[in-house]
């Protein structure tokens, strides 16, 4: 595997990584409103524009990369996430 193609995997799996804790924060700024306490729900609005932001550069920037081959094999990265 070259270079490319690990920033591809890499790239793909920060973009998937920050969609799942964009469904967390959105339900944290949800509850907060529903308690009453809007402006740190706005807070969070607001940091999950800047990821959808990144995600959305993220994404400019695999369609920019060269054409690879599709990627078959599996990987273990290294590292497990657990959320509350």
């Amino acid at each position: 595997m070259d270079e490319i193609q690990k920033c591809t995997i890499r790239l793909k799996h920060w973009i998937d990584h920050n969609l799942d804790h964009l469904k967390g924060y959105e339900e944290v700024a949800r509850t907060l409103e529903n308690e009453g306490v809007a402006a740190p729900a706005e807070q969070i609005r607001i940091g999950i524009k800047l990821i959808e932001d990144a995600n959305a550069a993220f994404g400019n920037a695999l369609s920019e990369l060269p054409e690879q081959t599709e990627h078959t094999h599996e990987h273990d990265h290294g590292h497990s996430h657990d959320h509350d």
